[in-house]
């Protein structure tokens, strides 16, 4: 199995945004950057977990959360990273 340094770093960042080690507009901001820019290394790692990060971390997480409250969009990332990691553990990446 190849190793995902990229994802997993990816992943690192919204951890650090769940136990409170960025706050949420770093995750909004920077997140999305650090996406982009390691996105082609993620791909080469796993197509399928890099798309489903994106799909699920930035479409139905960051992107929908404008009108949450804070403590809302810490529960709705915390549902989309468990999405992912229940996702790629079950094997389906």
């Amino acid at each position: 199995m190849k190793k995902q340094t990229n994802i997993n770093a990816v992943l690192a960042m919204v951890v650090s945004y769940l136990e409170d080690g960025i706050d949420r507009l770093e995750l909004e901001l920077d997140f999305p950057y650090e996406l982009e820019k390691w996105y082609r290394r993620m791909v080469a790692e796993n197509r399928q977990m890099a798309e489903m990060i994106y799909d699920r971390i930035i479409e139905d997480g960051i992107n929908r959360g404008d009108h949450l409250s804070d403590a809302q969009m810490k529960d709705l990332i915390r549902r989309q990273y468990d999405d992912v990691i229940d996702i790629a553990d079950g094997g389906f990446c």
